[in-house]
């Protein structure tokens, strides 16, 4: 415990702590909101945040036994959650103040495995498009992504261990990349979604936040009921697979010597596997910054892909997911590379 700052213990850990009594749930709490009442005037992650009603939780807590998995940690809600003891507002002023009468299902399984909701984390109006005031704790200057904003912001800065989340379309994998931090997102109907304001019945589904995989994987299990999930397994080193545009210019090779100098620094051993697609198939993208823009990773899941994310606009991305299914990538002139090696990668990168 001498190593962090309360705050910025590992949810994992900070669960051995409390469950053996080493940590209270009412050291850990203040921590935090000492945390988020120095930052949050900047950072602006909260929609909401009761620092006395969170500190009366946290003597309750450590008053009784140990609740489940989740006992004591600090947990940020995205207000487009139902909360039956906070506001609920979906990050519009037409809901100010609306009290929900009960709990979205997925608050209540938390608080059920011994969370401690410390407050409603900005979302932008509705889960759309208008931005809410949220700025990256990384650098202000910049945007946390959206639309779970707050969720991923308090995360990265400090503010809290774990945090709830949506996604539609990117909502919970891009803030999680602007801001540093891993974003869970489960395959649509894993998480109940009753009691979270909806945007698209077909898409959404409910996802977390946390700063490293186990402490996702530990709030994963809670939220689906499926315990293999805390146990996270030994795996080998990650791939990496490339999708190099038929003749990359200078530009492109410059950015990609950038991007692994770091990993040959640390002597991490990741493959790049694939140098180059059969067809310029994005050649003709008019936006030369989509490599930031855009995740698609529901439809990489969808293709049956295991993937990390997938940076690249709609347009390329849609094609670069056809030709891998025809497996019209080569590694060299006529030799053909099956769909089982883009499935052993952990990232596949497209530009």
């Amino acid at each position: 415990m001498n190593k962090f700052k309360l705050n910025e213990l590992p949810a994992w850990r900070a669960t051995e702590l409390l469950a053996s009594r080493e940590l209270s749930a009412t050291d850990l709490i203040r921590a935090c909101l000492d945390r988020a009442l120095e930052r949050d005037a900047a950072v602006c992650a909260f929609a909401h945040l009761d620092p006395d009603a969170a500190l009366a939780q946290a003597r309750s807590l450590d008053a009784g036994p140990v609740r489940g998995p989740l006992h004591g940690l600090p947990l940020g809600v995205k207000d487009l959650f139902d909360t039956a003891d906070m506001p609920t507002s979906y990050g519009s002023q037409i809901y100010a103040g609306y009290r929900p009468k009960a709990d979205a299902a997925s608050v209540a399984l938390c608080r059920e495995a011994g969370a401690l909701v410390l407050g409603k984390t900005v979302t932008t109006e509705f889960a759309y498009f208008q931005p809410g005031p949220t700025r990256n704790p990384l650098n202000l200057a910049h945007t946390p992504g959206g639309s779970s904003s707050g969720s991923a912001a308090a995360v990265a800065d400090h503010m809290l261990p774990l945090a709830l989340g949506t996604q539609t379309a990117g909502s919970v994998i891009r803030p999680a990349a602007y801001c540093g931090v891993v974003g869970y997102k489960p395959s649509i109907g894993r998480v109940s979604r009753a009691g979270v304001k909806s945007l698209s019945e077909s898409l959404d589904s409910v996802g977390s936040f946390g700063r490293c995989v186990r402490d996702v994987s530990m709030l994963g299990a809670v939220l689906t009921g499926d315990s293999r999930l805390s146990r996270t397994p030994q795996i080998e080193a990650p791939r990496i697979g490339v999708c190099r545009g038929h003749g990359p210019t200078r530009t492109h090779n410059a950015h990609w010597t950038r991007l692994f100098r770091p990993c040959r620094r640390l002597s991490l051993p990741l493959q790049t596997l694939i140098y180059r697609m059969i067809f310029p198939i994005w050649w003709h993208c008019k936006r030369p910054s989509c490599i930031l823009r855009c995740p698609a990773r529901s439809a990489m899941n969808a293709s049956g892909i295991a993937t990390a994310s997938v940076n690249n606009c709609g347009y390329c991305s849609t094609k670069v997911l056809q030709s891998l299914a025809r497996s019209t990538a080569r590694t060299s002139p006529g030799q053909l590379l099956p769909n089982a090696a883009w499935m052993r990668c952990l990232t596949v990168l497209t530009y």
